[in-house]
């Protein structure tokens, strides 16, 4: 007795085949938030600095910022995941990677990152925002009574303004028993 395809069946090798097709041509990298390093003129760098992985979970915490002078019109702040705080990585970081977010600094300097997990962030804009004085973020927490906010420097370059903070899962030196 011979076996005949049904309707069913035959769809379904029909997307088989075209989804194997399609993905003769693609190409897979293991890490998909690592930038393009294929055009770098640097011949010795081995590994670009990674994008980070953003992995979001409880406690998220509000946290808020202010610049140390005042900016230009139209301010914004940018959010990108840090994990490597050292100014060579995160400039990296700046110049290659997607940003998590984007908010305008008000007219008195202050920003809102809003809700933000676990993680190191960094926080910057382009420094020409400033004019001849240039000014830097600082982030904390928005409830103050809590400070799981540690900012870990804040500087930058000519063309950044940049500060690295990490969100903390507890407040740091208290004593949590799960």
């Amino acid at each position: 007795m011979e076996r005949r395809p049904t309707e069913g069946n035959a769809k379904a090798h029909f997307l088989l085949l075209a989804l194997f097709i399609g993905m003769a041509g693609c190409s897979f990298s293991p890490d998909l938030h690592a930038p393009d390093t294929s055009t770098a003129s640097n011949t010795n760098w081995t590994q670009a600095a990674s994008c980070g992985v953003l992995v979001v979970r409880n406690p998220l915490i509000s946290v808020k910022g202010h610049l140390t002078a005042p900016p230009s019109e139209h301010a914004a702040v940018r959010l990108w995941l840090a994990p490597d705080s050292s100014l060579t990585a995160v400039i990296r970081i700046l110049e290659q990677c997607p940003a998590l977010r984007e908010t305008t600094v008000n007219s008195t300097g202050v920003f809102d990152l809003g809700d933000l997990p676990p993680g190191q962030y960094a926080v910057a804009l382009n420094a020409e925002v400033f004019g001849s004085n240039q000014g830097f973020p600082i982030v904390e927490e928005t409830r103050l009574n809590l400070s799981r906010v540690t900012m870990l420097w804040h500087g930058g370059t000519i063309a950044w303004s940049v500060a690295v903070f990490r969100v903390n899962d507890d407040v740091p030196g208290e004593n949590v028993s799960r």
